[in-house]
């Protein structure tokens, strides 16, 4: 868990694995992203547009980061009593709705992700659902090859 960001839904489930299997296309989500290792990553998703509005850091993160390396998961771990360090200001290009979006190490990052096509914002004009799915990455080559990258499968 150390080595990759670690991202939920803000109920606190995990999306990863094969697919969280409840995002539905059309759909808006706000994801928490936890990124709990020593570089910036750019979050790429496919088939969506996001942003962030918020950032905050994560206090006593050694404590945390042990925590989530034996149980893989941030409310088990009560990240609430952990986000609560300074917020980073989230500059204006970060604020717009995008296909990328830097999250900062030791940070918590609030987005707000929209299943729509991208450039419109219109529902898909194919059948998002079907097999096999899309991906969200991080957009940094190295990392991509090494793991940073997870299965997202939209339902109907």
């Amino acid at each position: 868990m150390q080595g990759r960001p670690h991202i939920s839904t803000s109920t606190g489930k995990t999306i990863g694995g094969s697919g969280n299997g409840d995002t539905k296309s059309g759909s808006t989500e706000v994801w928490e992203v936890i990124n709990l290792t020593g570089d910036n990553h750019p979050l790429h998703l496919h088939l969506a547009s996001f942003q962030a509005v918020k950032a905050q850091e994560l206090v006593n993160l050694d404590v945390f980061k042990a925590c989530m390396t034996t149980k893989n998961d941030a409310v088990a771990c009560n990240v609430a009593n952990h986000a609560t360090g300074k917020l980073a200001d989230i500059p204006a290009y970060e604020r717009t709705w995008k296909n990328s979006v830097k999250i900062d190490p030791g940070y918590q990052t609030t987005v707000v992700v929209k299943f729509n096509l991208v450039d419109t914002g219109a529902p898909y004009p194919f059948d998002a659902t079907a097999e096999p799915g899309f991906v969200y990455h991080c957009h940094i080559l190295d990392h991509e090859d090494n793991a940073m990258i997870r299965p997202l499968k939209l339902v109907a």
